[in-house]
């Protein structure tokens, strides 16, 4: 907003949208179109007083210099090694974050350079994540998956939500968008990272300019997704199954292409805090709506299906960004990992139906239309019901709970629990809005 490039009331559509989507503020702007990348990396410079890691750095990136960095430090501490300038041969990195001590030191060590000859740079999470998929092949999450289309639809404007008049007695979280933590900052004498910003720029442009050959653009802007290296679709690590389809395509052969897997490595029902949902399903229900913290939401809407509703053998959350409702939050009883999903809404199945709708959509195995069936099997299962159920704010639908169920158990309790995660949100929202 001090740069002109947002109003107030942009940035609060940004947070609205963060409180359901997750990702970093500036994520949310972007995707949004309310701020054009290379603009929120200028200022995210300014703020942290680094030089900005423009598209035109990447383009003209050194491959040489990356392939030499270790892929698990890239991963890390989120750097992406960008070129060599100067006599002394300094070296230019980009990051999400400034880094702290420890993570400025194992960087140095990598490249067995001095402290002083180690230039870091900030760029906008979008980049940073999408060239540590290009450079060392670390996929990036279903959250930023981007649909057909344009990034993300307008985020829903909320004139009238129904909050109830409720404090959280719990620990205190920030609200979303506020940094939970502030990374140390490297003194003057450590590095020269505190000089000025633009004329450090200035540097690694000049260092570049003999590169002439350009790398793909950024998928974070328009356009961008042909160019991205795709994982493994749901049909290509789903095994064919003997189905009766009747006329329909055998599920082997289905294309579904934006259905993606990939293995995760811990589970999520740890809970953001140590604290359980209650001993009882009012109190679970209570610690949803009252949650100060969208993961906390979905933690609790997780471990409150496990520890209430015996019915359930395995759920997950999924949220709605445009044309994709990606997999969240989830839980088996098995103790079986789900993998990443992203469900199109291109395609006939319970998803698009419980959104347009906005009513709880129920079938049988047997029944399942193709994607539907791979949804059941992403939780482990392949029989029983598959029962979507939306969770709205206000008129919306920005939610959905997903669970394997068995055959005629009720879902009634798993409806409450979806009217206390859309209560939870809207507080959320609407302390966003404040």
């Amino acid at each position: 907003m001090a740069a002109g490039l947002l109003t107030t009331e942009q940035v609060e559509q940004g947070l609205r949208a963060q409180v359901v989507w997750g990702g970093r503020l500036g994520t949310n702007l972007v995707e949004l179109k309310l701020v054009a990348l290379d603009d929120l990396t200028r200022i995210l410079g300014r703020q942290h007083g680094l030089p900005a890691a423009l598209a035109r750095h990447f383009e003209k990136s050194n491959a040489e210099l990356q392939a030499a960095f270790p892929a698990e430090l890239a991963q890390r501490h989120s750097v992406v090694p960008l070129v060599y300038f100067g006599a002394e041969r300094k070296i230019a990195v980009a990051c999400i974050d400034p880094l702290d001590f420890d993570a400025h030191g194992e960087v140095v060590d990598a490249f067995g350079i001095e402290p002083a000859n180690l230039i870091v740079s900030i760029a906008a999470e979008l980049r940073i994540r999408y060239h540590l998929e290009r450079v060392y092949q670390i996929p990036r999450g279903t959250r930023f998956l981007r649909s057909r289309g344009p990034s993300s639809p307008p985020f829903p404007q909320f004139d009238e939500l129904d909050v109830p008049n409720e404090t959280d007695p719990d620990a205190e979280i920030p609200p979303p968008g506020l940094p939970q933590s502030i990374p140390k900052q490297i003194t003057p004498e450590e590095s020269p990272q505190q000089a000025d910003a633009d004329d450090l720029a200035i540097l690694i442009d000049a260092a570049i300019d003999g590169v002439t050959t350009p790398i793909p653009q950024d998928d974070s802007e328009p356009h961008g997704r042909e160019r991205r290296r795709y994982i493994k679709s749901i049909q290509d690590v789903t095994a064919p199954v003997a189905t009766d389809l009747g006329d329909k395509v055998p599920l082997g052969r289905i294309p579904i292409r934006r259905v993606a897997l990939t293995p995760q490595k811990t589970a999520v029902i740890p809970m953001v805090e140590d604290r359980g949902p209650g001993e009882t399903i009012v109190e679970a229900m209570r610690s949803i709506r009252r949650s100060n913290h969208r993961d906390r939401v979905a933690d609790l809407v997780m471990s409150t299906i496990e520890q209430f509703i015996p019915a359930c053998d395995a759920a997950i959350m999924l949220v709605v960004r445009g044309q994709l409702a990606i997999g969240w939050k989830w839980f088996t009883r098995t103790g079986s990992a789900v993998p990443e999903v992203a469900m199109p809404m291109d395609q006939e199945g319970l998803v698009p139906m419980v959104i347009e709708r906005q009513v709880t959509a129920r079938c049988d195995a047997d029944d399942l239309e193709a994607i539907d069936l791979l949804l059941l099997r992403a939780l482990g299962k392949e029989d029983g019901d598959l029962v979507v159920v939306p969770v709205a704010i206000g008129d919306r639908v920005m939610c959905l709970i997903a669970t394997a169920t068995a055959p005629d158990a009720s879902v009634s309790l798993v409806e409450e629990v979806a009217t206390a995660a859309g209560t939870g949100f809207a507080r959320l929202i609407h302390n966003a809005s404040r």
